[in-house]
């Protein structure tokens, strides 16, 4: 019994005739789809007196992004298999413009999944659905710069601000259709529409960088309730009225989705392949 599932798992190997492990890697687009809620505040409340055009409700969210993925695969039959994929996600910057303050939303992301993969193969070319689950992690900056425009006097000319979000991994799930057109023995290329939901919803913010006309400030006021911010669930109210400094503030949490609707396009190439060994016996003869 100690060694069944190893035995289970040859015999599998050896009775299954057509066998395929392949490598892939690709890009891709993706354009996100963001779910509606209402603005809340993403930066420590301390900036409402130290830095009162910093301090606001925001709604800033990513709106497409580009993707490179690499993937490994094994068809243990000719119309089903699975795959394991890992991809690099960086959403396109989103930058807002008013009279004083310039605001940068910015992010990188990981995301690794298993897929099961469902093929109907043809001589030219093989069409697919894949349906998989997906974890993702990563972090979030959203950077803030004010230019004094002398409509109102400040006793400094410029500032900069800003936070990263943390610890928001999370699982989602995604759904493929594509083709995978053979220009070779052991290479082809692949075109994928796919559908995905991907929520990154972060627990953690703290101040990273923050300069008065180019002078460093983070030494001042490091304390965590200055500094850093818990982000808690929907209901739960933000508190900042606090005694304690050793705790960091607790704001309203975000979600910032990078699931939606995406197109990739990449090369795929075998690795190692198993055939079914041709019966001579039912060749047919010539005449």
């Amino acid at each position: 019994m100690r060694y069944s599932a190893l035995m289970l798992f040859i015999l599998f190997w050896n009775l299954t005739w057509a066998q395929v492990f392949y490598g892939s890697t690709s890009v891709g687009y993706q354009q996100i789809i963001q779910t509606t809620q209402p603005p809340s505040h993403i930066v420590n409340t301390y900036h409402q007196i130290t830095h009162p055009w910093f301090w606001r409700a925001e709604d800033v969210a990513f709106k497409n992004a580009m993707n490179a993925n690499l993937s490994l695969g094994h068809l243990p039959g000719k119309n089903w298999g699975y795959e394991l994929s890992a991809s690099y996600t960086r959403p396109f910057d989103q930058t807002m413009v008013d009279e004083l303050v310039t605001r940068t939303l910015s992010g990188k992301f990981l995301t690794v999944g298993a897929n099961l993969i469902l093929t109907i193969p043809k001589e030219k070319v093989d069409f697919y659905t894949k349906l998989g689950v997906n974890y993702i992690l990563g972090n979030i900056r959203y950077h803030q710069s004010f230019k004094n425009n002398e409509v109102i006097p400040y006793s400094f000319e410029s500032s900069e601000l800003t936070y990263e979000y943390t610890n928001g991994s999370s699982f989602g799930y995604n759904m493929t259709l594509g083709g995978n057109f053979k220009i070779g023995q052991k290479l082809s290329i692949f075109a994928e529409l796919n559908g995905s939901f991907l929520p990154f919803s972060p627990e953690k913010g703290r101040r990273i960088h923050e300069t008065i006309d180019g002078q460093d400030q983070l030494q001042y006021a490091n304390d965590p309730y200055f500094s850093e911010i818990e982000f808690g669930n929907e209901t739960e109210h933000y508190a900042y009225n606090s005694d304690d400094k050793q705790s960091p503030q607790k704001l309203y949490r975000r979600n910032y989705s990078l699931g939606g609707i995406g197109l990739n396009v990449g090369v795929r190439f075998i690795i190692w392949e198993k055939r079914k060994p041709v019966d001579v016996n039912q060749i047919p003869e010539e005449k």
